[in-house]
């Protein structure tokens, strides 16, 4: 097992960053692979920030 170093702009963002990685670390494999897949499409990424209103309202269901 490696271990990851993580940083952000300021101690608030280095935390934000490791909270998002825990909860990352509760998905299955194939749902990181898919995960991985978005983040490396600028077009993914762009569709996420564009509807992110919308997806957030699914995690409230």
């Amino acid at each position: 097992m490696g271990n990851l170093k993580i940083k952000g702009k300021n101690p608030i963002e280095t935390n934000q960053r490791l909270e998002a990685l825990e909860s990352i670390q509760k998905l299955d494999t194939s749902e990181l692979l898919k995960l991985k897949k978005l983040a490396e499409s600028d077009t993914a990424r762009s569709f996420l920030t564009d509807n992110w209103d919308m997806l957030e309202s699914l995690t409230n269901q």
